[in-house]
């Protein structure tokens, strides 16, 4: 759990680092990686591949 969290953040700095728009996108589309880790029990790449 603690590495999709770890993999969320990273993705949305980055984001947000270059351009406000991926970064927005990457934390709305993100936002229910860890609901889908915890209820599906899938590990965190493919969470976040969803």
């Amino acid at each position: 759990m603690y590495s999709c969290l770890f993999l969320i953040q990273l993705g949305i700095i980055l984001g947000l680092l270059f351009f406000v728009i991926p970064g927005i996108y990457l934390s709305i589309s993100w936002s229910m990686a860890l609901f889908l880790i915890i209820d599906k029990d899938i590990n965190p790449v493919d969470a976040l591949k969803l």
